[in-house]
């Protein structure tokens, strides 16, 4: 299967949509957020993960080199973690740094470095070479047995949701490795693939669904944008129509977001600050980052320290009695908008019936979209 191939832009559009959802970014903290691609993907482009923070003007916290010494104390042995490595190998028939973090195998990847130097080290002591992960550790017949099973299981169905949920081994991720594609392996395994929820969509339906994106973020459009927006077509069926994301906003006569980033000064955020203000009535965190108005949020908080200086050096008197939504809230509200609906929502439908709170709200409470539809209970809307 080829590699997906990220660009400069994808990755530091990626990396200021992490910190924008977290309030805070680490190595950690992105590799469990689940964005594309991968910290040593991010390293290897910018040649380290803190050149790539400052290259997304984001800030940067410097670890200090301590003296030599006695190693590090740790509440786990290494016949512990060579416990956790094994075990990571034999539930997911492969093992790489990435894969273990992603999987929130415990202990984290540093402790592991500490105990033994290396990651590398670590695998040779737990008897798995460092390439030894290239080796299938699940035979075909094996792998289309357990997708036989799920599918006569579930009366005569399997999708890749059903075959998650039934906790079977090896896991999607290894199943797609093995065979390419999640359809691949159910042709090959004598089963018929879902084609019929499969969407056909038309060139105009690219084109609409790129335009209204565009104008929901007044003017603005970028992948990530458009992948949080949950707008179908999906940002995978963009790229597979179009080869890729730049080539789909030219096709559709979107301008391509490749000018220089703007420097601005204080002044000039000050008077940005208070024309938002007066212009919409009122003026939040939430509303401010879910206009889309530039400069970004972020920016801001690198500019003044924070949100709330900002608005004080501003002389902007947010509402202090505004209602603070809760978790409970949030759930409320998407349970309603999918009542109203009958049916899976999107994060368009939530939007277009106005419901509150917005979705940046939604966000910042729950990281994304998708966890927050998670935790009310409802299904979730896919092509």
């Amino acid at each position: 299967m080829q590699r997906k191939h990220y660009s400069d832009e994808h990755i530091l559009e990626s990396l200021r949509l992490c910190y924008t959802e977290e309030k805070a970014i680490s190595q950690n903290i992105y590799s469990k957020s689940g964005h594309k691609p991968s910290v040593d993907a991010i390293s290897s482009r910018f040649g380290s993960w803190n050149k790539a923070l400052k290259k997304a003007g984001l800030p940067v916290n410097e670890r200090k080199v301590k003296a030599p010494g006695p190693s590090i104390s740790s509440k786990y042995s290494k016949e512990e973690i060579i416990g956790q490595l094994q075990r990571c190998y034999r539930e997911n028939g492969e093992i790489s740094m990435s894969l273990y973090s992603k999987q929130k195998y415990k202990p984290g990847r540093t402790t592991i470095i500490l105990q033994f130097g290396s990651w590398n080290a670590a695998l040779e002591a737990a008897q798995l070479a460092p390439f030894q992960s290239k080796k299938r550790a699940f035979s075909d017949e094996y792998i289309f047995k357990q997708l036989y099973e799920c599918y006569k299981e579930n009366n005569n169905f399997i999708s890749i949701d059903i075959y998650a949920d039934s906790g079977r081994s090896p896991k999607i991720s290894t199943i797609i490795k093995y065979f390419g594609s999640w359809n691949k392996a159910i042709k090959l395994a004598g089963l018929n693939p879902n084609d019929s929820n499969i969407v056909d969509y038309t060139d105009e339906d690219f084109i609409n669904s790129l335009w209204n994106c565009y104008r929901e973020n007044n003017g603005y459009i970028a992948s990530t944008i458009y992948y949080e927006s949950g707008i179908k077509p999906g940002l995978t069926a963009v790229k597979k129509r179009f080869g890729t994301w730049n080539k789909a906003l030219e096709f559709a006569g979107i301008p391509i977001n490749v000018q220089p980033r703007k420097e601005y000064s204080k002044e000039n955020i000050i008077d940005i600050l208070n024309d938002f203000y007066v212009e919409n009535g009122d003026i939040s965190r939430d509303i401010y980052l879910e206009s889309g108005q530039l400069p970004h949020l972020n920016t801001i908080i690198n500019y003044f320290g924070s949100w709330e200086n900002a608005l004080k050096e501003a002389q902007v008197n947010a509402d202090r009695n505004r209602k603070q939504y809760t978790k409970e809230d949030v759930i409320t509200s998407i349970q309603n908008c999918y009542k109203d609906f009958n049916r899976p929502i999107s994060i368009t439908d939530y939007r277009d019936k106005n419901y509150k709170p917005k979705v940046a709200t939604i966000r910042r409470l729950f990281g994304s979209w998708k966890q927050a539809v998670e935790k009310a209970g409802i299904p979730q809307f896919s092509e």
